[in-house]
């Protein structure tokens, strides 16, 4: 883990911007789910090192996230109430 560079880390954001923003035809993926995995790879990330007792570390995947202008908002949910 501590080989990890942000070159490494831009890399991986890379592979993922190719699939949610593709320049050759439609997306096969959606902005959330490139951040879902950029997220989780954020956390492992700093989860590790604070494990180690070293909170400060870098985090390589820090600030590494794609924007999403098709959110759909979703409708309020509806909660029965206890008769």
């Amino acid at each position: 883990m501590s080989k990890i560079t942000r070159e490494d880390a831009l890399k991986v954001h890379k592979y993922w911007l190719d699939r949610v923003a593709s320049d050759e035809g439609p997306s096969d993926r959606s902005a959330s789910t490139g951040n879902r995995n950029m997220g989780n790879l954020r956390s492992l990330y700093g989860d590790y090192f604070r494990h180690l007792g070293f909170p400060e570390q870098k985090n390589p995947f820090a600030d590494l996230s794609f924007s999403d202008k098709s959110k759909r908002s979703r409708p309020p949910t509806r909660v029965a109430k206890a008769t």
